[in-house]
């Protein structure tokens, strides 16, 4: 059964929500992509031969693939670089399904650049999804990269941070058949 790369979902719907500290978050199924200069960074779900591609990061451990957004780089852009650099895999087509509407109680300093701020009082990261056309060994990973691990879904449940609902956010693709992946 082929993947339906499309996600049918006409207004938002919310899929799961929680907390880094003080900072609220909500997962958000939405058709519409948020206004570019408030998504801070983009991630992707990424499945190879019907396993998850998971990056392992170093201080962080287990998650989905992305990180921060170039100034004007297109966010599909944004995806497709930062697959390649942290798990190396090479995906052409990502598509865009939502993302975490970030609500902070006050203003966050940019983690990569001085004398910044997140956009307050609220962010998005946006999520996409792809299916990787294939995996290169050659590739070097970026520096806060232990590797990639391919996992099924009942092994990723185990290693992704739980802070994050990832799992949760690929259920939810995984039963509506936009992504197929392993479940043992």
């Amino acid at each position: 059964m082929k993947p339906n790369n499309k996600v049918a979902i006409t207004s938002p719907k919310l899929i799961t929500e929680g907390h880094w500290g003080e900072i609220a978050w909500q997962f958000l199924v939405d058709p519409t992509l948020p206004d570019v200069n408030l998504c801070t960074a983009a991630f992707c779900i990424v499945v190879f031969k019907g396993n998850l591609v998971l990056v392992d990061q170093k201080h962080r451990g287990f998650e989905l693939p992305g990180g921060h957004s170039n100034p004007d780089e297109p966010l599909d852009v944004t995806v497709k670089r930062e697959v390649l650099e942290e798990v190396g895999a090479v995906i052409t087509q990502p598509q865009y399904f939502g993302y975490k509407k970030v609500l902070p109680v006050t203003p966050i300093p940019h983690r990569d650049k001085a004398n910044e701020y997140y956009p307050f009082p609220v962010s998005y990261i946006p999520y996409f999804f792809a299916e990787a056309e294939k995996l290169l060994d050659s590739v070097e990973l970026a520096p806060d990269v232990n590797g990639r691990r391919l996992a099924s879904l009942s092994e990723a449940r185990g290693l992704l941070a739980p802070d994050h609902h990832h799992e949760k956010i690929i259920e939810y693709l995984d039963e509506i058949g936009a992504i197929i992946v392993n479940r043992d």
